[in-house]
């Protein structure tokens, strides 16, 4: 018989320094069902971290991790997208020897534990890394029927930024729900022939009652009567018009009108 072949190279390859925590994540994907990803949730895995070595006796692994609370294994999200986490604080990792361990990822069965994945951990000085071109945070895992698994470096997405202050928009007033503090918001009332208005800023989850108007009606109107005026220009606005026969500025201040009557040339001549 020949040499044994070392086939974990042919596995996920995860290369730490003792400068960092573990981090790592395996998507599982089926080829059989269009590389749609393998529903984890209700499974239960275990990962033991064993020095990797041939030959001898048994070698006890320095860490297992196991899906209890801070046990080191978890989902990403909720199972159904196939991402399995596994982590190791940098506080732990710096008490394991440096050199390569096997991390075989192990599905829990009745209290029986099969093989799911083989991994590979590097762990060695920062310089030891220097002759790594790229290193894998993530792979790519996707199995098909009697096939062993192709594995594919997968990129992580970072963290998205907090969200800036907005201008929002709707033909209503803003409700507690819209926006965050420190938007804006502008009700469109064109449909109902009223003119745009803002409020703003919200503050402490809560929008200001009084909204500032938007647009000035310059507009010269005729009205019949001060009713009439009161309909057309809404509350603490003004428009332009004439009223009982004499050109106007005209107010609405809190449901009543006042009217401020237009000084001509004539007028001051007089």
């Amino acid at each position: 018989m020949g040499e044994p072949v070392d086939r974990m190279a042919d596995f996920p390859l995860y290369a730490f320094t003792t400068q960092e925590d573990w981090y790592g994540e395996l998507v599982i994907q089926s080829a059989e069902a269009g590389n749609a990803p393998v529903p984890l949730a209700g499974r239960n895995f275990e990962m033991p971290i064993t020095p990797s070595q041939q030959g001898g006796p048994l070698i006890e692994a320095v860490r297992t991790l196991t899906m209890a609370q801070g046990g080191g294994l978890s989902f990403k999200t909720d199972g159904t997208d196939g991402t399995l986490v596994f982590r190791v604080p940098r506080d732990i990792a710096r008490t394991f020897p440096r050199q390569d361990y096997t991390a075989d990822v192990l599905e829990v069965v009745d209290g029986e534990r099969h093989l799911f994945l083989p991994v590979r951990i590097r762990y060695s000085e920062p310089s030891g890394l220097l002759s790594y071109i790229s290193r894998f945070i993530g792979a790519s895992v996707t199995f098909a029927a009697r096939q062993q698994p192709i594995i594919t470096p997968l990129a992580i997405a970072g963290r998205q930024g907090k969200r800036g202050n907005s201008v929002l928009s709707g033909n209503r007033a803003p409700i507690s729900a819209d926006g965050i503090d420190g938007d804006y918001w502008i009700q469109d009332r064109t449909a109902s022939g009223q003119r745009r208005q803002m409020y703003g800023p919200k503050l402490a989850g809560a929008w200001p009652g009084t909204p500032w108007i938007l647009e000035s009606d310059t507009s010269v109107r005729t009205f019949a009567s001060a009713a009439d005026a009161l309909t057309a220009i809404p509350q603490g606005t003004y428009g332009v018009g004439t009223l009982n026969g004499q050109l106007a500025v005209l107010a609405n201040v809190g449901g009543a009108l006042k009217a401020l009557p237009f000084v001509t040339s004539t007028d001051l001549d007089a």
